[in-house]
């Protein structure tokens, strides 16, 4: 099954889509057809593993743009949530990143409405999956495992988000439906991707988009971390079976980096972009397609992140541009993250890009534009820091010809080996093998053409994970798993200093939406849009949505809201 294009056939017909009931936390599974009659040959169970997959690329979902890697990105240190100048532009983003969030945000409600429909989906198919109709075992058990699998992502998504998720058990009435304990959470989906990593084929067609053992393996080892450093523990926990070690899930990624075979992109660079898709440095990769769907709709399959991330108003188009073209200027990198990076890493400049890069562009193809504000040739927005994400954005190389927003082709790739071999550093590292640290480390920051360090402190991995994992997800996560005090201490900004651009050629300062002068080679704005007060009483997490409560009062709020 080559999942792009089965996807873009499963948004065409909606009845491959099993197990859409109204209620986020449905108890039953529901179906379009009956269980009895639906799940009568192996087709029928890969139509229903689509229907759980689909959910993966759904970052439109329910007409909210939600690119759970953008809102990621936005509550860390490395990112603003841009848009718009004026402040009213997707405001619940700037909430979010500014730790002001209510229960009834949309975003936050959405994406746990999302989680729980595809967990109700895979629940569907793994309590009504008969392996008598499947003609050969593998098959059987490699579908089972990816069903599994995907129903413990979509569960760590919601425990690291929300903290105090539902397990939902099928036998439980609406009026028994409760919280979970923390360790009772994590335990549930460790056995779950345990589960999988033994069900699952130690590969699958190449760019088919399918989970294997290694994909799992990952996210076990993701999961392991943030929970074990942000609560302060030894071990992960396992429903009805032994706690995973840290001895353990070093053993776990030494098996993956011998047998998975995967191995570094020896061009950093080639990982984005027309040629970022099903590299051999990708081990949990989320597809996105092309549909030339012509007209909005909340089932496209196009990265919704690459046209929220994209300079807003760039008046250069796909056809002449040697970077990117026009979209909404979301996701805005922070001086803080520009600043991050080693004179001499060839990674920043295939991370970051700035407006005088573009606007040197934008010249080059319109020397003869109509000037004056506002007829600049790129548009100023919220929080402006002079820079735009370079990774998931507008490339020209891969700008559909139509209806832009909902058709961008860039997959998103959610973990690949470089971030396991740092995940690695940092546990060889809580063990005392000082020798394994710095061996991953260095590994990376060769690649980055940088030299090598020794006797890396927990300190050094991290800050090479914020450059060699920007804008891709993850920092807000690396930094919330290392405690609470640690992420007051990083997230928050206070007094800031807005560094202005020296207006000094007139190129920089035509602007649309700003002030005609401003120099776009630097911070506008005020101080307040870019401070920042980490909510220690909120413990990280998001609010469990307002509609749930209402709807189902056995649910209680996360401390703080």
């Amino acid at each position: 099954m080559k999942l792009k294009n089965i996807l873009i056939a499963a948004s065409l017909s909606t009845s491959l889509l099993i197990g859409c009931g109204e209620k986020f936390l449905d108890v039953q599974p529901t179906d379009q057809v009956s269980t009895e009659a639906f799940f009568a040959s192996e087709a029928d169970h890969e139509k229903a593993l689509v229907g759980v997959y689909g959910i993966l690329s759904r970052d439109y979902y329910e007409w909210t743009y939600q690119p759970l890697n953008m809102l990621s990105d936005l509550m860390s240190d490395d990112s603003y949530a841009g848009g718009g100048a004026g402040g009213s532009d997707q405001i619940e983003w700037q909430l979010m990143g500014q730790f002001n969030l209510t229960a009834a945000n949309n975003q936050t409600t959405q994406a746990w409405k999302k989680c729980y429909v595809a967990i109700q989906r895979a629940n569907t198919l793994i309590n009504n999956f008969n392996s008598d109709v499947f003609s050969q075992k593998e098959a059987a058990d490699g579908m089972l495992g990816e069903a599994t699998m995907l129903r413990a992502h979509f569960y760590y998504e919601l425990a690291r988000h929300y903290e105090n998720i539902v397990i939902v058990d099928l036998a439980a009435g609406e009026s028994e439906i409760t919280q979970s304990p923390v360790d009772e959470t994590y335990a549930y989906i460790a056995k779950d991707m345990l589960d999988a990593i033994e069900l699952l084929p130690d590969s699958q067609e190449h760019g088919s988009g399918r989970l294997d053992k290694w994909g799992a393996t990952a996210e076990l080892a993701k999961m392991f971390v943030f929970y074990t450093g942000y609560y302060k523990k030894d071990a992960l926990p396992v429903l009805d079976g032994q706690p995973i070690t840290r001895t353990d899930m070093i053993g776990k990624l030494e098996d993956l980096f011998l047998n998975s075979g995967r191995m570094l992109e020896a061009d950093y660079a080639t990982l984005w972009g027309a040629t970022g898709d099903w590299t051999n440095e990708s081990l949990f990769e989320i597809p996105h397609a092309d549909t030339g769907w012509d007209q909005w709709q909340t089932e496209k399959l196009g990265n919704m992140g690459c046209q929220m991330a994209g300079p807003r108003g760039y008046k250069v188009n796909k056809d002449n541009s040697n970077y990117l073209t026009g979209g909404w200027g979301f996701g805005i990198p922070s001086k803080e993250l520009v600043n991050a990076y080693e004179a001499g890493d060839m990674r920043k400049d295939v991370t970051i890009i700035s407006a005088e890069k573009l606007l040197d562009d934008a010249w080059r193809v319109n020397p003869d534009h109509e000037s004056g504000n506002p007829k600049g040739l790129l548009e100023v927005g919220h929080a402006w820091t002079g820079y735009f994400t370079f990774k998931y954005t507008t490339h020209a190389s891969i700008t559909p010809a139509t209806w832009e927003a909902m058709n961008f082709p860039q997959n998103y790739v959610y973990i690949r080996l470089a971030d396991m071999y740092l995940t690695a550093a940092i546990l060889y590292k809580q063990e005392g093998n000082q020798g394994k640290a710095d061996e991953y480390v260095n590994l990376i920051r060769a690649r980055a053409g940088l030299t090598a360090k020794s006797n890396v402190t927990m300190d050094d991995i991290y800050d090479e994970r914020r450059v060699e994992l920007a804008m891709e997800g993850h920092r807000y996560f690396d930094v919330l798993g290392r405690g609470l005090e640690y992420a007051k201490q990083e997230l928050d900004i206070t007094n800031y200093t807005v560094s202005k651009g020296p207006a000094d050629d007139p190129k920089y300062t035509e602007v649309s939406g700003g002030v005609f002068g401003d120099d776009l080679r630097g911070e506008l704005g005020v101080p307040a849009h870019f401070e920042v007060t980490f909510d220690v009483a909120k413990k990280g997490f998001w609010p469990i949505p307002q509609s749930e409560l209402d709807q189902l009062g056995s649910l209680k709020q996360n401390a703080g809201y």
